[in-house]
């Protein structure tokens, strides 16, 4: 190690109470308590339908109300000010700049939107829920690392899985839709079913990427690996599984982008562009493919709500119809399509149809503009970082952009997915700036945010 090298890194350390220090056994632990109520609230506040409008059928739709449930409201601001003291306690403020500024536009965009929404109330209690999606992400990206946070993500999904298989065998009611589908503590059969392949997916990116291990660590996570799966077949959704099938692979992705030479990097715009291509093709022809499957050709509906929500977007495609509105209430536009269709959808099948209503054109913009910085700073941090654990954030991206094709979860208040997004964010900003900050080479991002708004956040 230079003395330049061992000067920065003491500088670095220097403040270890206030950063650098690691996660004490007390806030681990307050983590997973918090964790765990955040995932099952729906079963703690029996916020879970019983019988058919467990199904969500239009008539319960009509019914319901655009003010939100009070005791829901009031756990969620408990849990989000509990992770926001973490936040302040552990970390100092302007280390949020590594949420990027993307993301902070966006979180601000969603409570301008109340300006033209067509229920600006709703705007801003929605947005309220997505700045703590935002603040909770925040958090665990700044203070978990990936073998952390995987460990820690462990003992939540233990908890919430086994949680979930006893409620269904002994409270078959909350546990269990209306058609015996799993759902357990979760409010919907898609909920535990995309949960649990998250789950899955950090469980085999530990076995992949850690090497050995001891033989009880690896039996956990073997029988814990059997239990997802379980969730995802007894749920009976339909796209979790094949959503794994495509991250999976990715898994291995770091590993070879870390041995390929040049030729092998120049390739891979191709791989993507044949991939996108394939996906473009399989949806033209979703038709054959969904029959051939012995599959609803229709998706369960997910294809009329697909071309009705895209050209109610083409209406007010600049702005959108204002944060997590349009479905909101059967006086909402997507109210007419209830009574059309007779299909009761709480979304649009689809987060990028989602969002586009949502926030507009502008939002989607600020969207993809996160997501391409995102990419790049992983693959930089891929050739020079050294977590092996870095192919866990890399395979979550794949299956996180992939099952928003069907499900609506890119930018959702209240939504694992997009907490692990703003995590995936954060966390990859801020190894960034620390590979080369401790490496004493910060020229290459200089001028990306947030490495130019801040020139040391621990001074």
């Amino acid at each position: 190690m230079t003395a330049a090298t061992a000067a920065t890194r003491s500088a670095i350390f220097a403040d270890r109470p206030v950063l650098a220090s690691p996660p004490t056994a007390f806030e681990q632990t307050f983590f997973v308590f918090m964790m765990v109520i955040y995932l099952a609230y729906p079963f703690l506040i029996g916020d879970q339908r019983n019988g058919g409008e467990s199904l969500n059928p239009v008539k319960a739709l009509k019914e319901m109300t655009t003010g939100g449930d009070a005791t829901k409201q009031v756990l969620m601001v408990a849990l989000y000010l509990g992770f926001t003291a973490a936040l302040l306690r552990y970390t100092r403020l302007k280390m949020s700049l590594f949420l990027g500024m993307p993301l902070f536009l966006l979180s601000i965009w969603c409570l301008l939107s109340a300006m033209w929404s067509i229920d600006p109330g709703v705007t801003i209690r929605r947005t309220m829920a997505i700045w703590g999606v935002v603040i909770l992400g925040t958090y665990m990206g700044l203070r978990f690392d990936l073998r952390t946070m995987l460990r820690l993500m462990f003992w939540v999904t233990a908890i919430v899985l086994i949680g979930s298989i006893v409620i269904a065998v002994v409270l078959p009611a909350a546990g269990l839709d209306l058609e015996g589908r799993l759902r357990g503590v979760f409010p919907h059969k898609n909920a535990i079913s995309g949960y649990a392949s998250i789950a899955f997916l950090m469980i085999a990116a530990q076995l992949v990427a850690m090497g050995y291990r001891h033989w009880l660590a690896t039996l956990a996570d073997g029988l814990l690996a059997c239990l997802c799966i379980v969730s995802m077949m007894w749920s009976e959704s339909a796209s979790a599984i094949p959503v794994l099938l495509f991250a999976v692979p990715l898994l291995l992705a770091p590993r070879v982008l870390r041995t390929a030479d040049r030729s092998v990097i120049a390739v891979i715009p191709v791989l993507l562009g044949v991939a996108v291509a394939g996906a473009a093709l399989a949806v033209y022809n979703h038709d054959a493919i969904t029959e051939m499957l012995g599959k609803d050709p229709d998706m369960s509906g997910r294809t009329r709500v697909w071309m009705y929500s895209l050209k109610m977007f083409l209406e007010r495609p600049g702005l959108g119809y204002g944060y997590s509105t349009f479905w909101e209430g059967f006086n909402s536009p997507g109210g007419v399509f209830w009574s059309v269709s007779n299909l009761g959808v709480p979304h649009s099948h689809n987060g990028y149809i989602q969002l586009a209503l949502d926030t507009g054109v502008v939002g989607l913009v600020l969207f993809m503009a996160a997501l391409g910085s995102l990419i790049f700073r992983l693959a930089w941090l891929i050739r020079h970082g050294n977590d092996p654990l870095i192919n866990w954030a890399v395979a979550f991206l794949g299956l996180f952009l992939v099952s928003n094709l069907s499900e609506s979860r890119l930018w959702i208040a209240n939504e694992p997915f997009t907490v692990l997004f703003v995590y995936v964010v954060v966390y990859t900003n801020y190894s960034v700036w620390k590979t080369l900050y401790i490496s004493n080479r910060r020229q290459p991002l200089k001028n990306s945010a947030p490495y130019a708004a801040v020139s040391s956040p621990l001074q």
